[in-house]
């Protein structure tokens, strides 16, 4: 799914809004804020003030400017990128992206369904939701564990798609692969791999500059940092608190406020400890209800990758 021509900056659509030539749609725990942090480092990568912005989704009713004014664009930006981790479960607000920017580049993250299963469990005992099985776990929503904006929505009556489905389905992300190649040309599509990150962050990183047409050197020289820890709330009141401030700030629209917040180390200090990644089922993530699952799941995403790596050969040998 890697290649393709090089994209323009970003402009605007029929519409007058600014469109993205390339955007990160998750899913989340792929290693996506080492991305954020990776390419808005690029001086020629003009990235969203605030991670997740969500504007052909949740925001899509929004001004046009209020999209626009969460990018520094300069004469040296040649890409304007957006990250938002659930659009990849978001078919309408993918279908939003083809129509107002039909070249637009896509980041998809794939991760060792194991390792995603586990961080999104602790993820949700960070929120506060603290399930006692794999069963009530896999009945989660995947809105409560990563629906910014989810109290909101739920009180308009818009929630969204990647509201309600349940993380049993959206831990299969080969079926939302495959959907979104339904809607974007392969070549149109990057898989950012995840467990090459420990071992190989620096070319993993001139693999996305690549592929957005802007120098990869660039990668060489910049430091994203450590990938997001995995962490819980020193108490469960916390986390369901931290969940409820969160959403507080964003009805009062200070996102930006959120973003700074939530990048303090002193706040992250204050409210989380490091997730025990020894435990051994006591916590109730038992990986034993999930076999099935997760061998299906790797047999997927090795075919996934091998057919990308198939066509990536073939667009090699016509050059």
């Amino acid at each position: 799914m890697n290649g393709g021509t090089t994209p323009t900056a970003g402009g605007p659509s029929s519409t007058g809004r600014l469109v993205p030539d390339a955007l990160a749609v998750g899913p989340g725990r792929t290693g996506t804020t080492w991305l954020y942090k990776l390419m808005g480092g690029h001086p020629a990568i003009a990235t969203p003030s605030i991670k997740e912005p969500e504007y052909f989704g949740t925001h899509w009713g929004r001004d046009a400017e209020w999209y626009r004014s969460l990018f520094d664009l300069s004469s040296a930006t040649t890409v304007v990128a957006e990250f938002s981790n659930n659009y990849l479960y978001d078919i309408e607000a993918m279908a939003r992206v083809v129509e107002h920017s039909p070249g637009a580049r896509i980041i998809v993250g794939i991760r060792d369904p194991l390792k995603l299963a586990r961080s999104w469990f602790t993820f949700a005992r960070r929120r506060g939701l603290d399930p006692d099985s794999m069963g009530a776990f896999l009945e989660l929503e995947l809105g409560e564990v990563f629906g910014s904006g989810l109290a909101a929505r739920r009180r308009g009556g818009t929630l969204r798609e990647p509201d309600t489905v349940r993380i049993g389905e959206a831990l299969h992300v080969s079926r939302y692969i495959d959907r979104l190649g339904r809607l974007v040309p392969a070549g149109q599509v990057h898989l950012f791999d995840f467990e090459r990150l420990a071992s190989d962050g620096p070319e993993l990183g001139r693999d996305v500059f690549r592929f957005l047409g802007v120098d990869p050197d660039a990668a060489e020289t910049l430091d994203p940092g450590r990938v997001n820890p995995a962490v819980l709330p020193r108490f469960p009141l916390l986390g369901r608190a931290a969940h409820l401030g969160a959403d507080t700030l964003r009805a009062l629209g200070l996102e930006s406020l959120l973003g700074r917040v939530r990048s303090s180390p002193r706040v992250s200090a204050l409210l989380f400890s490091g997730a025990d990644r020894t435990s051994t089922g006591d916590d109730g993530f038992d990986p034993s209800e999930i076999d099935g699952l997760i061998r299906e799941e790797r047999l997927e995403l090795s075919r996934i990758v091998r057919d990308d790596g198939d066509r990536r050969a073939a667009d090699a040998g016509e050059r």
